[in-house]
C-alpha cells in the first residue's frame, strides 16, 4: 500500500505548477510577441516609403526651375522622408514619365526621369523588408514593401541650369 500512496501524494502535490504551465506557455507567449512585432514593423515600413513617395511627388510635380536640382531633391526628400529604410545610394531610375494616366494603366514603358510640363509621373520604391527579429527572418525573406504613386506635373517653364 505504501507505493500506492507515494504515487497519490506526488499527483496531488502543486509545487513548482507555475514553473511547469509557464515553461508550457512561455513560448507560445513570445511567438505571439514576435509576430505582433514584425507585423507592426513591416506595417510601418509600408507607411513610410508611401509617404516618402507622396512627399517626392509633390514636389516633382510642381517643377523646379533646373532639372538637375529637381531629381536631386526628389532623391534627397525620398532618403530623408523614409528615415532610413531606403538607403540614399540604392536610389536609382525611381520616377518614370508618361504621356497620359491610359499610358500608365496600360503598363507602357515610361521614360526615365521625372518629365515636363503636362507629362504624367510615377514614382515607385520599392524596398526589400529585413525584419526585426531573427526568429522570423525565414518567412520575411524575399517579402518587399512597395508604394506607387502617379500625378499630372503642374505646367512649368523648364530651364537649363546657368553655366
Amino acid at each position: 500500500m505504501k507505493p500506492l500512496t507515494a504515487i497519490a501524494r506526488f499527483l496531488s502535490c502543486r509545487k513548482g505548477s507555475s514553473a511547469v504551465e509557464f515553461s508550457l506557455t512561455g513560448g507560445i507567449v513570445m511567438i505571439g510577441f514576435c509576430m505582433a512585432a514584425e507585423v507592426c514593423g513591416f506595417l510601418y515600413a509600408q507607411h513610410t516609403v508611401q509617404t516618402a513617395a507622396n512627399q517626392a511627388i509633390r514636389y516633382a510635380a510642381t517643377g523646379n526651375p533646373s532639372a538637375a536640382e529637381r531629381d536631386q531633391r526628389v532623391l534627397d526628400i525620398i532618403a530623408g522622408t523614409s528615415q532610413g529604410l531606403v538607403a540614399p545610394q540604392s536610389i536609382a531610375d525611381v520616377a518614370h514619365s508618361y504621356d497620359s494616366f491610359t499610358d500608365l494603366e496600360a503598363g507602357a514603358d515610361g521614360t526615365p526621369g521625372l518629365g515636363g510640363p503636362d507629362e504624367i509621373i510615377a514614382i515607385e520604391l520599392i524596398v526589400p523588408w529585413t525584419g526585426f527579429t531573427p526568429v522570423f527572418d525565414m518567412f520575411t525573406q524575399g517579402l518587399m514593401v512597395h508604394a506607387r504613386v502617379a500625378a499630372r506635373n503642374e505646367t512649368f517653364v523648364e530651364t537649363e541650369p546657368s553655366s
